[in-house]
């Protein structure tokens, strides 16, 4: 019961901080936008999203006790094929 609560106060809390900053930045995105009448920094949304993919799938591994190899490997490899896309945010200033 301990390691449910542990994991539950663990992921609530970096799952608030991600969505704050992501909303953060969608707000700023959109005064930018409203303000400037351009939009030349729209990619930030898709590439937000991109980057969200992996941590998702980090929450969903962590939270399930036992995996079989099958799903492991399986979702391993998605989280591969969109990892690329996480450090890339930080490049795209």
């Amino acid at each position: 019961m301990n390691y449910i609560n542990n994991l539950i106060s663990y992921r609530y809390k970096s799952l608030a901080l991600l969505s704050v900053s992501i909303g953060s930045t969608l707000i700023l995105l959109m005064i930018r936008m409203k303000l400037a009448h351009s939009y030349n920094y729209f990619f930030l949304v898709w590439n937000l999203f991109l980057a969200a993919i992996p941590y998702a799938i980090t929450i969903y591994l962590v939270s399930i006790p036992k995996l079989n190899k099958i799903t492991l490997l399986l979702a391993f490899g998605i989280w591969l094929l969109f990892l690329p896309n996480a450090p890339y945010i930080l490049t795209d200033m």
